[in-house]
């Protein structure tokens, strides 16, 4: 076996500053093994299977310096490699959204993207149903630039970017994350057995080609469906009519509508427009689009949750009448544009409004919806095994972990449990039980999810873990939320919650943010009392005593405060008021079970925050009896 890294540690690498650093790979059986980084040597030995592992004292930040690797048969490897600060970058669709979604929001940043010391290693796709894999099939580290900022999780750009101007070191980034994947993906068999229903999930597929033969086969029934209803086009003839966008499709035509719908919206405009640098931003639609402009191909996305975000070529755009069709295919009977997303043509110094009316004549109907692909890339323990298992013993300063929106379902009680036994067994794989975890609890959305207690319960799995574990840290979102997006475009203001975390509990920096103190009713006055204490991040579960300048986001008075009555199932607005930085809740006649704040999908009235606008935390304060009962 000639002389191997993984992928991980390949060409351009940042290795952690200041602690001791694994460096491993493969060669012959028994091979003598030298690590040289800079004037620092390291020697080791491989063992019967070829698999060595050195141990890289602690070393001061820079770079690049060079590193070789060569063992006694005379096989080398030489690259580059930096010391600096080292991020684990993880979770579902919110950690992995890349910058290029955000290109149209950020034009400077683009064009001031080049730093060579910011720099990612992107894990791609992998799975496994059986074994851990050693090494990625691909990966590469790449530092920042214009051509590859585009690839840079937005969350671990922004968080690395303040990280840089922090410490002035090389940051590295491993984005290890992927779109829609639950909790229970990123676990091992045996941190799942305290699940016994997620381990269930796995059976119909431990047999050997049995996972691919499954998303294969569901894969073809979709691609039969988009034939089926490709070949009824033209068979629909109708005239056009007219629909109010953006909007949902409710109580127009298009209602429950399934099959592929023609949209278009016609503008006009001067000699001196039409010569401007153009993008088109229509928002999100569901489900899948191709979008012209004057019957120019612009682009096309295939779900609802991408904004579409489409530069229009030079030359396209015309004097006069200028025609914008979007060919939309309704899988699932839920069409629309969707409402309250802004629908424009921007030009260089101004923009052109398209929400309003627009035209639509139905091309085919399906007579059934789409069929939904078999994800098998979300069962339990498959993204532990492909993605992170490689991952392991790379040395980092802390995970940040963005995740929970696929656990707001039927397992949203046992998520605190299993973030929990998720930290612990990363954890002990990387033989530190203080690895710090940053996590970013779920702000604000409404839209395709109901009020079913979901996403509360999993803010507040996400809170209490903070409280309930060392060196880990929660940061509030409420405020950085879109209602009608699952994917908020604002990730800046949650990198900089993340960073304001990092600092206190990596940097030994005095943030602070605002958290619940203690509670009690007073029967002469007919209210209940709530205090709120100002405490590092990572130290929830401290005696800190700090009063918190409490005010609200919007400047309004508290809001989000309701009361529950578990016997009936009753919910009811509560009254309150701040005093002397303590709200103030007015009893109901009844005594309830609980006072909530928050506690719903999308919480945004008088939401309470610190005077630095950092929010509170949803929380329950559970009524035992009309006596006072302090919490600390």
């Amino acid at each position: 076996m000639m002389l191997t890294l993984p992928r991980i540690l390949g060409d351009g690498c940042v290795l952690q500053a200041n602690t001791v650093v694994p460096i491993w790979g493969w060669s012959e059986p028994s091979e003598h093994i030298c690590v040289q980084i800079d004037k620092t040597i390291v020697k080791t030995q491989a063992d019967g299977q070829g698999s060595w592992q050195a141990a890289l004292p602690p070393t001061k930040c820079g770079g690049p310096f060079d590193c070789i690797i060569s063992a006694e048969s005379g096989d080398s490897i030489r690259q580059h490699c930096y010391i600096g600060e080292v991020f684990l970058c993880s979770g579902q669709s919110n950690m992995e959204l890349p910058m290029e979604a955000l290109r149209f929001d950020y034009p400077k940043t683009y064009a001031s993207a080049d730093d060579h010391l910011l720099r990612q290693y992107k894990v791609n796709t992998e799975i496994d149903f059986h074994e851990r894999h050693r090494d990625h099939a691909s990966g590469e580290w790449k530092s920042c630039n214009a051509d590859s900022i585009g690839e840079f999780s937005a969350i671990a750009y922004w968080f690395g970017h303040s990280i840089r101007k922090l410490c002035g070191a090389p940051v590295g980034l491993i984005n290890v994350s992927l779109g829609g994947s639950p909790i229970e993906s990123w676990m091992d068999s045996a941190s799942l057995e305290r699940f016994p229903e997620e381990l269930e999930k796995l059976h119909p597929y431990l047999e050997k080609g049995v996972p691919e033969r499954l998303s294969r086969q569901s894969l073809e029934e979709i691609e039969r469906w988009h034939k089926e209803l490709d070949g009824k086009q033209g068979a629909v003839a109708n005239d056009w009519e007219e629909i109010q966008l953006p909007d949902t499709f409710k109580g127009t035509g298009l209602e429950g509508f399934v099959g592929k719908v023609e949209l278009c919206k016609t503008i006009y405009l001067t000699s001196s427009q039409v010569r401007q640098n153009s993008l088109l931003r229509l928002g999100t639609w569901s489900d899948e689009d191709e979008t012209y402009v004057n019957e120019h191909f612009v682009g096309a996305k295939g779900n609802q949750y991408e904004s579409r975000d489409y530069a229009v070529g030079a030359g396209i755009l015309k004097e006069g009448e200028n025609r914008i069709k979007v060919i939309l295919t309704c899988a699932y009977g839920s069409g629309r544009a969707t409402p309250n997303k802004s629908m424009i043509l921007k030009l260089e110094d101004e923009q052109i409004n398209l929400s309003g009316i627009w035209e639509y004549r139905i091309l085919s109907r399906a007579e059934r919806r789409c069929p939904v692909e078999d994800f098998i890339r979300w069962k339990p323990t498959v993204l532990f095994n492909g993605m992170l298992a490689p991952c392991i013993p790379y040395a980092v300063h802390a995970v940040l972990w963005y995740q929970g929106e696929s656990n707001t379902g039927n397992n949203a009680r046992s998520y605190q449990a299993m973030l929990e036994s998720m930290i612990k067994l990363w954890r002990k794989e990387w033989q530190r039980d203080d690895l710090p975890f940053l996590i970013v609890q779920l702000p604000n959305f409404g839209i395709d999810c109901i009020e079913d207690g979901g996403w509360p319960l999993v803010r507040e799995a996400q809170y209490s873990v903070s409280a309930e574990l060392e060196n880990v840290a929660t940061v509030v979102t409420l405020d950085a939320g879109e209602w009608n997006d699952l994917h908020p475009r604002n990730k800046r203001i949650i990198a900089d919650r993340l960073f304001d975390a990092a600092q206190a509990l990596l940097f030994g920096k005095h943030k602070t943010h605002p958290v619940l103190g203690a509670w009690k009713i007073n029967n002469t006055t007919g209210e209940l009392s709530v205090r709120f204490l100002q405490v590092e991040y990572g130290k929830n579960h401290c005696e800190t005593t700090e009063l918190s300048p409490l005010t609200t986001l919007d400047g309004d008075c508290p809001g989000e405060f309701t009361w529950f009555w578990r016997d009936g199932g009753t919910v009811e607005q509560a009254e309150t008021g701040i005093i002397d930085n303590e709200i103030h809740v007015k009893l109901p006649q009844r005594t309830p079970t609980s006072l909530r704040y928050a506690w719903s999908n999308i919480p945004s009235v008088g939401l309470l925050c610190d005077d630095r606008g950092v929010p509170v935390s949803p929380f329950r304060i559970e009524i035992t009896s009309s006596s006072s009962n302090p919490v600390e």
